[in-house]
């Protein structure tokens, strides 16, 4: 009976410290496990860190390039239909030849006189910009648009050729810098 409960107490010892030494190989085993993911976390951390630094520059790629594409999108809308436009509200033109380039200039700055005097007003406070008003600012700006076609019309100068000439100086003033400032050769 004794050596019975002595296998029982050797055998138990045994099992405790097969459990404690797996415990220990678990606890091990763990630790082992947790250095690899804090080195993974790490390694995530610098990867994200990268794609974020790579981010930031293709949004800045991306924003030159998309500043391109609307300069072009700009040109393409401008040079298709402004020439025909041209063609087309001339039609109505009934001023006498005679006054060919001096009535639509006059006319020009009176439409425009328009239109600064409606933004006047919205900006002195006597209503807001609601859609009826951007409509009548926008009628006011058709006026100073059919001027500016019968102006160019009596200059034997095509709307097209306007603006793409406008928009090479504007992005050439863009480029060095020089959109703000006065003078026509800036």
């Amino acid at each position: 009976m004794i050596l019975t409960c002595a296998v029982i107490i050797i055998c138990t010892v045994i099992i405790c410290a097969a459990f404690h030494c797996r415990k220990r190989a678990n606890w091990d085993g763990l630790k082992h496990q947790n250095r690899i993911l804090l080195k993974q976390m790490d390694n995530l951390a610098y990867r994200h860190s990268k794609l974020e630094q790579k981010l930031t520059d293709l949004k800045a790629h991306n924003f030159k390039q998309s500043e391109q594409l609307t300069t072009l999108k700009m040109q393409k809308a401008v040079m298709f239909g402004i020439d025909e436009y041209q063609d087309r509200a001339i039609l109505s033109a009934i001023y006498p030849d005679n006054y060919a380039v001096v009535y639509p200039a006059l006319a020009l700055a009176g439409e425009a006189g328009e239109v600064a005097n409606k933004v006047k007003k919205y900006v002195r406070g006597d209503f807001i910009l609601d859609d009826d008003r951007r409509d009548a600012i926008g009628k006011e700006i058709g006026g100073v648009l059919w001027y500016c076609a019968a102006l160019a019309r009596d200059l034997n100068l095509n709307l097209s050729d306007i603006a793409r000439q406008n928009l090479r100086v504007l992005e050439d003033r863009k480029q060095r810098g020089v959109i703000q400032g006065d003078g026509d050769e800036r």
